[in-house]
């Protein structure tokens, strides 16, 4: 039998064997993914080797307020855990913070065009994002030609497409 997941990349694919994993007794060592749908206090047998989305949101969201940013975007795909979008709501709590504007997108969407109007129109500070590259970097785009002038934040779920793509650019998140 299975005595052992190992390394898994997608934290969606990881969340979908929990029942299986925890059923099973079946170790699930480090996924490579912050999703928070892997983090629940009551799993007992999954191991985790990097930090989970909620220290990341604490962490740019305690930076975002220290720089006095207060319109705050955030972006993430529809079908994630709900428990990342709990995670963002704590974290905002935690450091006094609210969000202006929300937007969820379809992963296999090629086009976010309403997205990006949605975010320039809220005029705001900054944009969180909690998505892989490609939205980003389509949606950072868009709000450029709109002339959006403030901030991007990525959590790690960008990866490093998104390091590289930024990198070639000239540009940081």
């Amino acid at each position: 039998g299975v005595t052992a997941l190992v390394g898994l990349t997608s934290g969606a694919a990881a969340e979908a064997c929990l029942s299986y994993v925890e059923e099973q007794r079946v170790v699930m060592l480090g996924t490579a993914s912050g999703n928070m749908g892997i983090r629940d206090d009551k799993l007992t047998m999954a191991y985790h080797v990097r930090t989970g989305y909620d220290d990341e949101y604490h962490r740019m969201l305690t930076y975002i307020k220290s720089f006095n940013m207060k319109r705050i975007g955030y972006v993430h795909l529809k079908d994630t855990s709900q428990a990342n979008q709990a995670a963002m709501t704590k974290a905002l709590k935690a450091v006094g913070l609210e969000m202006t504007v929300s937007v969820a997108l379809d992963r296999n969407s090629k086009n976010f065009d309403p997205e990006v109007r949605k975010l320039l129109d809220a005029r705001l500070d900054c944009v969180l994002f909690t998505t892989n590259a490609q939205p980003v970097l389509d949606i950072m785009s868009g709000m450029a030609i709109g002339g959006y002038p403030g901030f991007y934040f990525a959590s790690s779920f960008a990866g490093q497409p998104l390091i590289d793509a930024m990198a070639n650019k000239g540009r940081s998140v």
